[in-house]
């Protein structure tokens, strides 16, 4: 039986509301809905449409909200002791205060920030044609 389009809007902003002004995310949606992402993809055609229906604002911040820099990396920081290891941008998205999405607009890129933050990379973006050579040459032994 297809969820009614008026229950999942009211979902959507239950978990608006819990989300501290953020606008949910498909991984916020997976955490705090009441329905399951098939259920929301029956209906509508994308995150921006159903975020639309529900009426809440997906707009960027271009002022991030008023956050400081220093306020990004000592959520960074919080969410890596809390998980023991360095956080990613799935982590952030689901536990952080901010999204991912802020610190790519801050930073530029996800890796940036956790080097600002003096954290472990979890994924290097940029690996050398001579390294990635290297790697296959080991992994084929």
């Amino acid at each position: 039986m297809k969820t009614p389009r008026k229950d999942l809007i009211e979902d959507l902003q239950q978990i608006d509301a819990q989300l501290d002004g953020r606008a949910p995310t498909t991984t916020a949606i997976k955490k705090h809905g009441e329905y399951s992402l098939t259920a929301y993809y029956g209906e509508f055609d994308g995150i921006e449409e159903m975020l639309n229906a529900a009426g809440i604002n997906t707009e960027p911040q271009a002022d991030y909200g008023g956050t400081s820099e220093q306020e990004l990396l000592d959520e960074l920081e919080r969410l890596a002791s809390e998980l023991g290891r360095t956080p990613r941008i799935s982590d952030m998205d689901s536990d952080g205060k901010y999204t991912g999405a802020t610190y790519y607009n801050y930073f530029e890129s996800w890796n940036a920030a956790l080097q600002q933050a003096e954290l472990e990379l979890n994924q290097e973006s940029e690996i050398s044609r001579e390294a990635l050579i290297n790697d296959l040459q080991r992994l084929n032994k």
